[in-house]
């Protein structure tokens, strides 16, 4: 912990160490992949190399042994021509063509043919015990080369050989593995080369052969440079070492290639005619074995040139190189450091100053009057700039936040003022509204009575009415009524009078009559007295009816006047009872509202007097903020 503050204590380590730690890991970081790089690219390109050396002397050794092939092939197709060949020339023919071909290839040390018995000119019997023969009499020349010396002798040891049997069977050229060959009282190594000779008909007469001496192809070996000990080896088809960079080495086997490690890549090798690379060895013994498989034309044998070089050495320009990188780095390293330290101080010098500045004005006299120099044109001077410009700009806001503290000071006053009149005003209100509510409950109740007052005159409004109806229908009747009346009291009258004419006219006639109209006189003056009775009877009836007609239609009149006052009176009372209703249900609307403007009234005394203790907080919070502004110097 106190490690990393004292790191985190300083810019300058800051820098210092991280610069540090990063050209470290970096360093680390290229190491392993300069490290890979190195290695494979040096692997890629010593395969390269190791592939085209050993190309170019597998490509030389070929070329040597199919020379040695080629020959023999041409050998053999002008021997199979010997049927053309007159009988008792051919041995002379065969063996001129067979001096000439040693006479005319340095390499060469020995040609030779073999054939069966009668094969070639059925003249055997004849040659035999002779120069150059054996007891059978075959034709049988062996020709070898000693200091240019050339000699014919006869072959020995052919019945059952591999160099004259194999060819004699498999019907196609062979390649002789390595063997030893004495010439001139030295033993020299020697590859051989063997063809079947076939007559017209097809059938294998003979083999024909040459041997080649091995040293062409170990001093070609011998002149690569490969590394400081790296050497080339030519293995035969059987891992018979057949040039070496060690002559005692040469028919010996390879162990490499008879190992049972590597035995079966070899073999893979020689079908799939692939190269490949193997180790052998470890630790500083490690070696690198590169084998390329080498066919000499259509011979099914197939050879190898095997490049070994030890691992060390591969790898020493590699190591080197990548010692010389990392010396490289390492110097360049220690060279970044040393200019990052110089750089560091030059550039935290005005960065230190700032933040001795900054650390005045939050924790000194806030001065926001200082000022860094200018000077330079790198990114501490544009620090310095906009560090000044900053502090400019922070003063004149401070100025401005002081005026405006202030000003908000005597506005929280002011508001505080009226938060607290407010209150006031609200308690008060609050108390009316109260007062208010209980009235309006009391409206509401005397207009629910009214409006039930008004429901029942309503009723007994419109039972009137139709009382009223029913009285008016009845007077109608009465003057009818009346009326009649009167028509039948003007008929007694008019029979009245009518009964007076009678009666006057029966008291004329009693009078004329005399004595015997006497009584009937009297009658008639009875009657008359009756007539003048009922006529004066029906005058009053008459002056009654008719006073009681006008009486009777007055009244009715009157009546139907007074109906459509009273059905107006029950609309009216029915309206106002409807009215009532609406107000009651108004009034009771107006209650609700009421309540709930007293709940309001209520939240607002209560929003007052919480609006009044936040007045009084950001009073406290104004002169809090006017006296944390003028703890900062200003212009």
């Amino acid at each position: 912990m106190k490690l990393i503050n004292y790191i985190t204590g300083s810019i300058r380590r800051q820098f210092v160490i991280g610069i540090g730690l990063a050209l470290i890991v970096l360093f680390l970081a290229c190491a392993i992949l300069m490290s890979k790089t190195v290695n494979t690219r040096f692997g890629e390109v010593t395969d390269n190399y190791l592939k085209e050396t050993a190309e170019y002397y597998t490509e030389r050794s070929k070329a040597i042994l199919a020379h040695e092939y080629s020959t023999c092939a041409s050998l053999q197709n002008a021997l199979q021509q010997f049927e053309s060949i007159p009988e008792d020339y051919r041995r002379e023919y065969i063996n001129n063509l067979l001096k000439e071909t040693l006479e005319l290839n340095d390499n060469f040390v020995d040609t030779w043919t073999c054939w069966e018995e009668n094969a070639l000119d059925n003249m055997d019997s004849y040659y035999k015990n002779t120069e150059n023969h054996d007891s059978t009499g075959r034709f049988i020349p062996y020709w070898t080369k000693t200091d240019d010396k050339i000699e014919c002798t006869a072959l020995t040891d052919y019945e059952g050989s591999s160099w004259y049997e194999n060819p004699l069977k498999s019907q196609k050229g062979l390649l002789i593995e390595p063997n030893p060959y004495e010439i001139g009282g030295k033993t020299i190594w020697v590859a051989g080369v063997a063809f079947p000779i076939k007559n017209k008909k097809g059938v294998t007469v003979g083999v024909v052969g040459l041997d080649m001496a091995l040293t062409t192809i170990n001093d070609i070996l011998q002149e690569a440079k490969i590394y400081n000990s790296g050497y080339l080896s030519l293995i035969s088809s059987t891992g018979l070492i057949a040039a070496d960079k060690s002559i005692e080495n040469i028919g010996k086997a390879n162990e490499f290639y008879n190992s049972s490690e590597h035995s079966n890549k070899f073999k893979s090798s020689a079908i799939n005619m692939q190269a490949f690379v193997e180790y052998s060895g470890k630790g500083k013994n490690k070696l690198i074995n590169f084998e390329i498989p080498l066919k000499v034309q259509d011979a099914d044998q197939i050879w190898f040139l095997s490049l070994i070089v030890p691992y060390s050495e591969v790898r020493y320009s590699s190591r080197l190189l990548l010692n010389f990188m990392i010396s490289l780095f390492v110097f360049t390293t220690i060279i970044i450091l040393i200019l990052t330290v110089l750089i560091t101080n030059s550039t935290t010098k005005g960065i230190i100053k700032c933040k001795d500045m900054m650390k005045n004005i939050s924790q000194g006299d806030g001065d926001l009057t200082q000022r860094l120099e200018e000077k330079g044109n790198n990114e501490v001077y544009e620090l310095s700039k906009y560090f000044n410009q900053t502090m400019e700009k922070i003063n004149s806001v401070m100025i401005q936040v002081k005026n405006a503290s202030l000003q908000f000071q005597r506005k929280s006053e002011e508001i505080k003022s009226a938060s607290e009149a407010i209150s006031t005003g609200a308690s008060t209100q609050a108390a009316s509204t109260e007062e208010m509510s209980a009235t309006m409950e009391e409206m509401a109740s005397n207009i629910k009575q009214t409006a039930e007052n008004a429901k029942k005159t309503g009723v007994i409004a419109e039972n009137n009415a139709v009382d009223g109806e029913t009285g008016a229908e009845t007077v109608r009747e009465a003057v009818q009524a009346v009326e009649e009346i009167t028509d039948k009291i003007g008929m007694i009258d008019t029979i009245a009078k009518q009964t007076n004419l009678l009666a006057l006219n029966a008291a004329i006639e009693a009078s004329r009559a005399g004595e015997a109209g006497k009584g009937f006189a009297v009658v008639a003056s009875e009657i008359r007295k009756l007539a003048e009775k009922c006529q004066s009877a029906s005058a009053e009836i008459m002056q009654l009816s008719e006073k009681t007609f006008k009486s009777a239609e007055e009244a009715g009149n009157k009546i139907d006047n007074v109906i459509p006052g009273i059905k107006q009176t029950s609309e009216l009372i029915e309206e106002i009872s409807v009215a009532c209703h609406e107000q009651d249900t108004g009034a009771e609307q107006v209650t609700t509202a009421i309540t709930q403007l007293d709940t309001v009234v209520q939240q607002n005394a209560s929003a007052a007097e919480q609006l009044a203790a936040m007045a009084e907080d950001l009073n406290d919070n104004a002169r809090e903020l006017v006296n944390n502004v003028n703890a900062f110097k200003t212009e």
